[in-house]
């Protein structure tokens, strides 16, 4: 036991018995260090529990019941907040033992308190990263190799020109790793490099094994007891000492100006064109600086973009330039390394050209364009450009409001799947069916009117004109196509024939109604003279209601309007005898004619015979809406006083009977005559909805 314990304190382990039918827990004192448990006190398992890491806590939980279900070992690593304010690291490993009724009775183990250790690997972890990081941030690319030619490291520069994952290449060997490069020239080399430890450096082409090429600038150095290999890929560089060789064949015969700089500034070179250009020829030129060519408010451009190209870079760029008889003009220029064969940046090849004239038509074509645009967009018929492939290229500020798309929206798209796709039954529209994209291949202007779809969903008539677009060989290249909104053309149509459907509507009922009061005035009229003045009271009443009725369109007329335009004859500003009264009734126009016949004939009797005929005497017309049931019913009363004593007539006249019998006709309703002795009463009750 002795023995045990001292292996146990060199370990600097702890040991615990935990009764799992008790819960109680039974510590060394190492254990209790670990834990933060004072010396004799209980420890339970639940005590335990509330120490570990609540980051840890649901894992060992499920941990250790699965241990307790299964009888089995448990080893599991988690962190404990000690009593000390520390958060430490513990190993606790513990093996099941059963009791003698054969269930699990208690777990005994051991806690290993791993927090430095821990601690100092996360310290390597971290080292290693940033070693990892200075190394993966180099632009070069990086191998590292063994003495024995194995590879250690490589990052990630490297990786991304071999394009492979770091899996394949280290833990092999260089030979491995790149087959066929032990006998290759850069095998020699690395070999030579280790042998001998002195550097050396290579710029070959390499073929990957998918078959793409590249080629690379390797340096390689020795280090400790292997190599470090570096590589950058130079591929470009490769590719621009071509371009440039290719160039030089080129600078004879070109018509810009091909010149070359040292770093410096100093012209080398000056081809023909330079001295058109430039005015200057090459014995003049040559060995003068760069800054003869440059104006003086654009002197640091030289400095600035050789930089760049020293740099390696190709630059591209438009300014101004100096002329030798010091005027200037606009000029674009492309400035390039010159590179050695080693890849090195010896000078500066430029190019420039003479921009003036080109820069001028520009400009001219963005003036006309400009007025062109603002044709188009005061245009109030929509305009639309589409491609050979039937794609819209342009649409004016009317086709923007006419669609309710933007130029961006249909910018390359088949206009017809924009616009024109679906028929107003909800039917899809072939573009083959569609005869405005028929102008473009049958190669002729096509007119006529569609049916186009908003954005919103709606649809509008709209008449078309589609013309193809020729280039200078009379080839097709696209189809212009104006567009005219016709919804107000269409609905003036349906108005139109609206209108003439009910004039002759209208005139023939006022024909008819002429007729029935012609009829009826000479049926009933005793003399010529009384049927003239009678058909004139009546035309003149039925005249009055037109003009009412005209001034709302035949779309009605107001009541009040109504009997104040049959009783004004017989109004006077010095006596007080009409009275209306009654709130603002919309009525339609036949029960507007019907009311206004018989208020002339109401009126024309009160005159004669009635309220009218004497001085006191006086007209009141009411009327109230009330509504019944399901629908709304007017209710009228014309009532006479202060007229001489009524008695009822032996016999009912044309007029009793018109308002009897042909206004409750009109109206649908029910119309009464009393001839009460104060006066005439007549009461009218119809249906104002759907009269």
């Amino acid at each position: 036991m002795a023995r045990l314990d001292a292996a146990l304190a060199i370990a600097k382990l702890g040991t615990f018995d935990w009764n799992v039918r008790t819960n109680q827990v039974l510590l060394d004192q190492r254990s209790r260090e670990m834990l933060g448990f004072p010396p004799h006190e209980p420890v339970t398992a639940r005590d335990i529990f509330e120490r570990i890491d609540p980051r840890d806590l649901d894992r060992v939980s499920t941990e250790v019941q699965a241990a307790r279900e299964q009888q089995a070992s448990l080893e599991t690593e988690y962190r404990i907040k000690h009593p000390d304010g520390t958060i430490r690291t513990l190993i606790s490993i513990s093996n099941a033992v059963m009791g003698t009724d054969g269930g699990l009775e208690r777990m005994i183990g051991v806690f290993n308190d791993v927090t430095e250790r821990r601690r100092v690997e996360a310290l390597l972890r971290a080292e290693r990263d940033r070693s990892r990081g200075i190394l993966d941030s180099m632009g070069e690319g990086f191998v590292l190799v063994g003495p024995d030619f194995q590879v250690l490291d490589i990052n990630g520069a490297a990786l991304r020109i071999e394009n492979r994952p770091r899996g394949e290449i280290v833990g092999r060997s260089f030979w491995e790793a790149w087959p066929g490069s032990e006998e290759a020239e850069l095998g020699r080399l690395c070999k030579q490099v280790m042998t001998e430890r002195v550097p050396g450096r290579l710029v070959h082409e390499y073929v990957w094994p998918d078959g793409h090429r590249a080629w690379l600038e390797l340096r390689v150095y020795p280090s400790q007891d292997g190599l470090a290999l570096f590589m950058r890929d130079v591929t470009q560089q490769k590719q621009a000492q071509a371009a440039n060789a290719h160039l030089a064949a080129l600078v004879a015969a070109s018509g810009d100006a091909i010149m070359s700089f040292a770093p410096d500034g100093t012209i080398l070179s000056w081809n023909a064109a330079a001295e058109q250009v430039f005015g200057h020829t090459a014995e003049e030129a040559i060995g003068q600086k760069v800054s003869i060519l440059v104006p003086e408010d654009h002197a640091h451009e030289p400095n600035q973009f050789f930089a760049r190209v020293r740099a390696g870079e190709v630059v591209t760029f438009e300014s101004v330039r100096r002329r030798k008889d010091g005027s200037l003009f606009e000029a674009a220029l492309s400035l390039s390394p010159m590179q050695s064969s080693e890849g090195e940046v010896i000078g500066v090849s430029a190019i420039a050209r003479d921009m003036t004239d080109r820069n001028q038509r520009e400009k001219s074509l963005r003036d006309s364009q400009r007025r062109l645009n603002a044709v188009l967009n005061n245009a109030t018929v929509a305009i639309f450009l589409m491609d050979d492939r039937q794609h819209c290229v342009y649409m004016n500020a009317a086709a923007e409001r006419l669609t309710g798309y933007t130029l961006p929206e249909t910018l390359g798209r088949p206009l017809h799947e924009v616009i024109h796709h679906t028929r107003p039954d909800g039917s899809h529209f072939p573009l083959e069916e569609c005869a405005i994209d028929r102008a473009f291949p049958e190669e002729h202007q096509t007119q006529g009117e569609e049916v186009f779809v908003h954005k919103d969903g709606s649809f509008y008539p709209v008449a078309f004109t589609a013309s193809p677009i020729q280039d200078e060989g009379s080839r097709p290249i696209g189809t212009i196509i104006e567009v005219r909104d016709i919804r107000a053309e269409k609905q003036a149509q349906v108005d139109q024939r609206v209108l003439i459907n009910e004039l002759n509507h209208r005139v023939k009922n006022t024909l008819a109604t002429v007729q029935s009061i012609a009829a009826q005035t000479l049926r009933n009229a005793s003399s010529t003279q009384e049927a003239k003045g009678a058909l004139e009271g009546r035309l003149f009443a039925l005249s009055r209601t037109h003009d009412v009725l005209t001034r709302e369109s035949w779309d009605g007329a107001d009541l009040y309007d109504i009997a104040a335009q049959a009783v004004e004859p017989y109004s006077n500003r010095s006596e007080d005898r009409l009275h209306l009264t009654g709130p603002h009734v919309r009525l339609p126009p036949r029960m507007a004619l019907a009311l206004a016949m018989a208020f002339q004939e109401l009126a024309t009797n009160a005159v004669k015979y009635g309220a009218l005929s004497m001085a006191g005497g006086e007209i009141r017309i009411t009327w109230e809406v009330d509504p019944a049931d399901a629908r709304t019913e007017l209710h009228l009363c014309w009532e006479e006083r202060g007229g001489p004593p009524v008695e009822a007539p032996a016999r009912r006249g044309f007029g009793t009977r018109l308002i009897e019998r042909s206004l409750a006709q009109d109206l649908g309703g029910d119309v009464r005559i009393e001839f009460a002795p104060t006066g005439v009463v007549c009461t009218v009750a119809a249906p104002l909805n759907g009269s």
